[in-house]
């Protein structure tokens, strides 16, 4: 789920949601209606096109309030799996102490980029590149984030492309 969530007061909402239905080769262009209750929940209604609506209720998580990400906090390797809209795979990243990232799915799809620290964020701004062959989304930019949870050593990273029609998801742990 992308989409600029505007918060006023207790209010988050969103007209320009886009929902990325993984392995299911769709994405959906949604709203966002939701109570906020700061550094506590987010709960409300996602709204699809043709009347399709989904109920949702979140709790917030402490660790995104610590300090500045550090780059030398993601430095190494993750195996995991990355999803693009078209399909799943198994796939390897790795990260230099300059933010420098490179990796490969098990298809053969590789992919460079960079993870950049965001001042006062948990969270790092994240660019790729997909290489040509063997990649569904071949020679596409996509840009978003990658957070790391330190305690669970979990890696997430999520971005999109400018056209917002396709987006990759990976998960992995350290």
């Amino acid at each position: 789920m992308s989409g600029d969530l505007k918060v006023t007061g207790k209010v988050a909402q969103t007209t320009n949601g886009k929902d990325y239905y993984f392995a299911g080769a769709t994405s959906s262009n949604t709203s966002i209606m939701a109570n906020a209750e700061t550094k506590k929940s987010l709960n409300g209604t996602i709204a699809y096109s043709g009347m399709n609506q989904v109920t949702f209720n979140t709790t917030y998580d402490a660790s995104l309030s610590e300090s500045s990400a550090k780059l030398s906090d993601i430095v190494g390797t993750y195996n995991g799996t990355s999803a693009i809209v078209q399909g799943v795979e198994k796939a390897t990243v790795s990260i230099t102490s300059n933010g420098e990232i490179s990796g490969r799915g098990i298809s053969g799809c590789t992919f460079t980029g960079k993870a950049t620290t965001i001042p006062g964020a948990a969270y790092f701004k994240l660019d790729l590149l997909f290489g040509y062959s063997q990649c569904y989304m071949a020679g596409q930019a996509v840009s978003g984030i990658i957070y790391y949870n330190k305690t669970n050593r979990a890696f997430y990273a999520a971005a999109e492309n400018n056209s917002r029609q396709n987006a990759v998801l990976f998960l992995a742990t350290k």
